[in-house]
């Protein structure tokens, strides 16, 4: 019975700890929200698209018709798409001046969508992307301009691309597992430790792809194009974060769990290439909440008026309840934060077994 008390108490006080540390670094920034100023240079926005042409319908023009102090260009790169999608974009190119359209159609000697983003990238007009997926919509017409305002000072701008609310089980499992990655990836960035941004809401300087090796280190991966490009020309003083609600991409994620799972195990097939303090940062937060629920269950069970191992699990709750409140509202999750304890565990547990199934099975290689 005692190791269990040990190690209840233990990881209760890790936990506090990084709470008060990593996310409360988010905490501050998301309450304060500080200023961003107005960025006044053109920017090429990058989508590239695989028979995307029902969201490109929908989404396309709430792209199109942002609310822009300077120019701007919306390239759209049509990846062997056959559902129509290279007869959609065509129609809208003659309604908005601002679409460029292009079609990879080369052999693809890698999977993934890097070769047609690169594609992107190396023909946009402009010295400033911004990256988003085709099946994104942004929160308003002011996306454009609050995503790119960091930009006058940073070359990285990381933004968050939720999950739009629906009501069944894998959109909460979903929307769980994005607002803790959201929140791990602009914390540590606050900390001066960026690892990975989402290619649903990403900006950048340019010339860090062009001056650069681009995604030639990780070619070989089908995912790498976001999270893998910002650990290799991210620093400490360059990168930024943007919380304001009126930056925020949205989309419709998975409907089972079966489809969630492929696309979790393409996107954590890029976590080995982390540099090792963000993966034993990532893996020992992992460990540690999992061990927090089984010594809680355990405790239940061994130690059920023991008062002092209550208090400290209790104190860790409303630490991470007074920190995580806030951000989840911030990032439009809030409704989760009433069975927290059950999301938390079974996302965090899911998502060691895909990494366990990507050991043993290998890296998967399609992008959709």
């Amino acid at each position: 019975m005692n190791w269990v008390l040990y190690i209840g108490v233990s990881v209760s006080v890790l936990l506090t700890i990084y709470y008060l540390l990593v996310f409360g670094r988010l905490w501050v920034h998301a309450l304060k929200m500080p200023s961003v100023p107005r960025f006044n240079q053109p920017v090429s926005i990058i989508i590239c698209a695989y028979n995307e042409a029902s969201n490109l319908s929908r989404n396309l023009p709430l792209i199109l018709e942002q609310d822009y102090a300077a120019d701007f260009e919306v390239v759209v790169v049509d990846d062997h798409s056959t559902d129509g999608t290279a007869e959609l974009l065509g129609s809208l190119k003659l309604k908005y001046p601002k679409l460029k359209v292009l079609h990879f159609t080369a052999p693809k000697r890698s999977y993934g969508k890097k070769e047609a983003l690169a594609l992107g990238l190396e023909t946009a007009a402009y010295d400033h992307v911004l990256l988003t997926d085709a099946d994104c919509y942004p929160a308003g017409k002011e996306w454009l301009s609050r995503m790119t305002g960091p930009l006058v000072q940073k070359e990285v701008v990381l933004g968050y691309g939720g999950y739009s609310k629906e009501a069944h089980f894998t959109n909460k499992l979903l929307r769980w597992e994005t607002l803790q990655t959201v929140l791990h990836y602009m914390s540590l960035a606050l900390l001066g430790k960026p690892y990975m941004g989402v290619g649903r809401n990403l900006a950048y300087k340019l010339d860090l792809f062009r001056s650069g090796t681009g995604f030639t280190n990780h070619e070989h991966l089908a995912s790498g194009d976001d999270d893998l490009f910002v650990a290799e020309v991210a620093i400490a003083s360059n990168v930024d974060i943007v919380t304001d609600s009126r930056a925020f991409t949205w989309s419709h994620g998975p409907e089972n769990l079966k489809t969630w799972w492929r696309q979790k195990r393409r996107h954590l097939s890029t976590g080995s290439f982390y540099k090792k303090d963000i993966q034993w940062i990532l893996a020992g937060y992992s460990a540690l909440t999992v061990l927090f629920y089984i010594s809680l269950v355990l405790g239940f069970w061994w130690l059920p008026g023991y008062y002092p191992f209550w208090i400290i699990v209790l104190c860790k709750v409303l630490v991470q309840l007074f920190i995580f409140i806030p951000l989840a509202k911030r990032f439009r999750s809030s409704e989760l934060m009433w069975l927290f304890p059950f999301w938390e565990f079974t996302v965090t547990l899911l998502l060691g077994l895909i990494h366990l199934q990507n050991l043993w099975r290998g890296q998967p290689e399609k992008w959709k």
